[in-house]
């Protein structure tokens, strides 16, 4: 084989590599926000059917066992996003509508750096 075949398979590859790493990313950064979402209304619906006294346990059990910590939303709260990269916004768009309007997503809140999302009422943060 000549040099010019070896550099035009080469090339191929390379190509064939990019189009398949293109093609696995919508469904990955999809599944990624799904996947929040649920985790996200599971402890809201977690929370909700959990007496006052059952609460604490809840809590320390999530943050403890699963990194979830659940903050009640203050106004004075501040927000600094994730970055604008193509994954973080497919995942913050499909995370805030499965979520609904007045969802945040944001990479730390008040300086507390985490994976947090805001909802209306809450806030809850994973990792």
């Amino acid at each position: 084989m000549s040099l010019s075949a070896y550099v035009l398979l080469l090339g191929c590859v390379l190509a064939w590599a990019e189009t398949l790493h293109e093609m696995e990313f919508e469904p990955r950064a999809l599944q990624t926000a799904r996947q929040i979402a649920s985790v996200v209304n599971l402890s809201r619906a977690a929370v909700m059917h959990t007496d006052a006294i059952n609460r604490v346990a809840l809590f320390k059990t999530m943050k403890d066992q699963e990194q979830v910590t659940i903050s009640l939303r203050e106004p004075k709260d501040t927000f600094e996003p994730l970055e604008r990269t193509d994954i973080s916004q497919h995942i913050t768009d499909e995370i805030k509508s499965r979520l609904g309007p007045g969802s945040v997503v944001a990479k730390s809140v008040n300086g507390e750096e985490g994976l947090w999302v805001g909802l209306p009422s809450t806030a809850i943060i994973i990792g």
